[in-house]
């Protein structure tokens, strides 16, 4: 996922202020298995490891609760945060991610996403995924000021 480099959740971790190139560090000091990780990726018959499957479970539980028909980045980087268990999940805890705050700026950036497509003209050949990232970036900042603001306020039984 902190690859792949141009998805959903690496914006999504960005808003929440957790630079992804941590995250890759950080898996590497966890986990010298982590730099073959590419290439087991690449052979069909690797099996998951009970936590990495668990957290797959939960990113496809994920999907289904906020209603699509298809597990992005997005699911993956909420089931990696809900998996008690795994060391991605972990280490995204320890560098500030909180599942309810990070389900919520997902779906607010799947919702801005609709509403940039709709509202956007056909973005020009050349880096229409920057010009995406951007505006979305710009668009969810004060939704997520807001929404910590509001936990804030109500405090830890929200």
């Amino acid at each position: 996922m902190v690859a792949e480099g141009t998805n959903l959740a690496l914006h999504v971790l960005k808003v929440l202020e957790i630079d992804p190139a941590r995250i890759d560090r950080g898996l590497r000091d966890t986990d010298p298995a982590a730099e073959s990780a590419g290439s087991a990726a690449e052979d069909r018959s690797v099996l998951y490891s009970p936590t990495a499957a668990a957290a797959l479970e939960r990113a496809a539980s994920e999907a289904v609760g906020l209603g699509h028909n298809y597990v992005g980045c997005e699911h993956l980087l909420l089931g990696l945060i809900a998996e008690p268990d795994g060391a991605a999940g972990q280490l995204l805890r320890d560098l500030g991610a909180e599942l309810r705050l990070t389900r919520r700026t997902v779906s607010a950036a799947l919702a801005g996403y609709v509403h940039l497509r709709a509202q956007t003209p056909a973005p020009a050949a050349s880096h229409p995924e920057r010009a995406l990232a951007a505006a979305l970036q710009q668009h969810l900042q004060p939704l997520v000021r807001r929404v910590e603001q509001l936990e804030r306020r109500m405090g830890p039984g929200l």
